[in-house]
Order: structure tokens, then C-alpha cells, then sequence
């Protein structure tokens, strides 16, 4: 939860440096099993929108992801 708020963080802040270092760490959760597929998908998509200057849009999909996930 750590890097998701880490990674929601430097959206909206418009942090290219964080948002990449943010989603090394999720790639690293991933291949150690703690993120599912369908997870690290959806990550990798508010990335993308991110980078292609979507900021605003990718960090409202964040949310609604981490949103949606039971505690």
C-alpha cells in the first residue's frame, strides 16, 4: 500500500522521477508474488496514461483501483 500511495502521490504531483521509481517497485512486488496479474496490470496502465501526460486522468484510476480493494 506503501508504493501505491507513493505512486498516487508523485501523479499528482506530476513527478516523472517518483512515478518511475514508484512503478520499479511495483514491477519488484509483482515478481515477488505480492501483487496479482490483473494488479500490476492495472498499475502498469495509470503509468502509461501518466506518461503520456494524462496525469490528472491515471491518478483517478488509481484511486478508484485502491479504492475497490478490500481491506
Amino acid at each position: 500500500m506503501k508504493t501505491l500511495d507513493g505512486l498516487f502521490t508523485a501523479q499528482t504531483a506530476l513527478d516523472e522521477g517518483k512515478l518511475a521509481t514508484c512503478l520499479q517497485r511495483i514491477e519488484v512486488h509483482f515478481a515477488e508474488g505480492q501483487l496479482s496479474e490483473r494488479a500490476v496490470n492495472e498499475v502498469r496502465k495509470c503509468g502509461k496514461m501518466a506518461d503520456a501526460d494524462s496525469w490528472e486522468e491515471a491518478a483517478k484510476r488509481l484511486y478508484w483501483m485502491i479504492f475497490k480493494q478490500p481491506q
